[in-house]
């Protein structure tokens, strides 16, 4: 199926098989469904293989600051790609046989009662990561000092046009469809 193809399934599901009147919403919906479904997590890797990216960088090196990456914004230090979802983050063990550190996501609630009970202080082989505001914050804050880590993430689908069978599953295709069409159908009735 193409991209147009998608659009066209979209706008006959609500009786515009020309898309002269709702072409342009389908569109704009296909776009939110396939990141908003990209990021709901029910996915497979499989699912959504245009949108799955991993990427090394090295701590303090590539990133303003040994404790943190900048993951979101248009100047994140993930390259051009606009980061939808952060999956996990993995270190660079150099001997793939044992990986130095375990990086865990915590929330920021968990951080914050770090700094009160030191019985919730990462071990001696793991680092804790959580999100704050575009970036990612690293504990203990000298552990991934100028190691290279792997990022691992979903990217927005940026502009598609053309074929999307090896971009998306079939399953996922019909699942955006299903997602344009329900919210097109609510706009249409004004809900």
């Amino acid at each position: 199926m193409t991209f147009d193809d998608l659009i066209g399934e979209i706008c006959s599901r609500v009786n515009d098989p020309d898309r002269d009147t709702y072409g342009g919403s389908a569109e704009d919906l296909a776009y939110e469904g396939i990141s908003t479904l990209a990021k709901s997590g029910k996915y497979e890797k499989e699912d959504i293989p245009l949108l799955i990216r991993v990427r090394g960088i090295t701590m303090g090196v590539e990133t303003d600051d040994a404790w943190q990456i900048k993951v979101y914004g248009s100047t994140n230090n993930l390259g051009n790609d606009n980061v939808l979802k952060v999956l996990g983050i993995t270190d660079d063990p150099g001997d793939i046989t044992r990986s130095t550190y375990k990086i865990i996501p915590i929330s920021i609630g968990e951080y914050n009662r770090l700094s009160n009970d030191s019985e919730l202080d990462p071990l001696s082989d793991e680092v804790f990561y959580w999100e704050w505001n575009y970036y990612l914050r690293f504990f203990p804050l000298d552990r991934l000092a100028n190691k290279y880590i792997y990022v691992h993430y979903i990217k927005d689908p940026g502009v598609l046009s053309g074929e999307l069978t090896g971009d998306f599953s079939t399953s996922f295709q019909y699942n955006v469809i299903n997602y344009a069409t329900e919210k097109l159908k609510m706009e249409i009735a004004g809900a």
